[in-house]
């Protein structure tokens, strides 16, 4: 994202210039379809599997010690067990990755977005727990 602010939007007079610029850091930031009019969802955080969640019903287990990174979870799952969950666990692991690449964007959108903006405006429209769609909205 362009670290230039030369655009600076301090009144209606400036929106124009301020909105190309916006729309091009989002658009290169892939979060525009969020922000626009009818913005679809923000990727929600992934649930990090839990092992003990793909025990087969009825199945036999043999003794496999499985840590999880990020833990020390260690739990007895035979050898189809072990594989269904590791394929949840890649899922969880690419989708988490999209998840925090998508967070990362929104706070340096949000960070531009309050630097290139008059302080009445970030008072009037720029509420932190609000989202880009609804600060981009009241501005």
């Amino acid at each position: 994202m362009s670290t230039k602010t030369d655009i600076i939007l301090r009144s209606p007079e400036d929106w124009t210039k301020w909105d190309r610029e916006f729309e091009s850091n989002a658009v290169a930031m892939d979060l525009w379809d969020y922000i626009k009019e009818n913005p679809v969802n923000f990727l929600t955080k992934p649930v990090r599997p839990n092992p003990t969640d793909y025990r087969l019903a009825g199945a036999t287990t043999r003794s496999q010690s499985s840590t999880i990174s990020g833990g020390s979870s260690t739990v007895d799952l035979n050898p189809e067990e072990t594989r269904n969950f590791q394929v949840a666990w890649n899922v969880y692991t690419d989708k988490k990755k999209e998840y925090d690449a998508q967070k990362d964007n929104i706070h340096d959108l949000k960070s531009w977005v309050r630097s290139t903006i008059a302080q009445h405006y970030k008072d009037s429209s720029c509420a932190p727990a609000e989202s880009l769609h609804q600060w981009y909205t009241k501005l």
